[in-house]
């Protein structure tokens, strides 16, 4: 598995663990919700980070900010979280192949 499968994968949990959290479950299978891919985060690498890519997720009135950024030979993903009705939910998250670290928002210091 190379290095962008590994950080999608772990994007997918991470995404996954809001679902949960939010409950969304049923409205992702209803609404037919496709997470995102390699070539999507591909397609971050050239867009200024105000034009990063979106997931959003049903029922929790939020999503994700994604942007690949490529320094030191590695891929690195930022990811940005939130929810409109959930006040002070904002969570920032640096995406490697190595894991997911959270750098800053609610629950900080939790690493995976």
């Amino acid at each position: 598995m190379g290095d962008l499968d590994k950080i999608l994968a772990y994007f997918h949990e991470l995404i996954n663990d809001k679902v949960r959290a939010y409950e969304a479950q049923e409205a992702m299978t209803y609404y037919k919700i496709e997470y995102p891919t390699v070539k999507d985060l591909i397609k971050t690498l050239d867009l200024d980070i105000v034009d990063s890519g979106w997931f959003g997720i049903p029922g929790m009135y939020g999503g994700f900010a994604y942007k690949l950024l490529y320094k030191n030979d590695k891929y690195i993903l930022k990811t940005s979280n939130w929810s409109r009705v959930n006040a002070g939910s904002e969570q920032d998250h640096d995406i490697t192949s190595e894991g997911i670290v959270q750098i800053s928002g609610y629950g900080m210091g939790i690493e995976k």
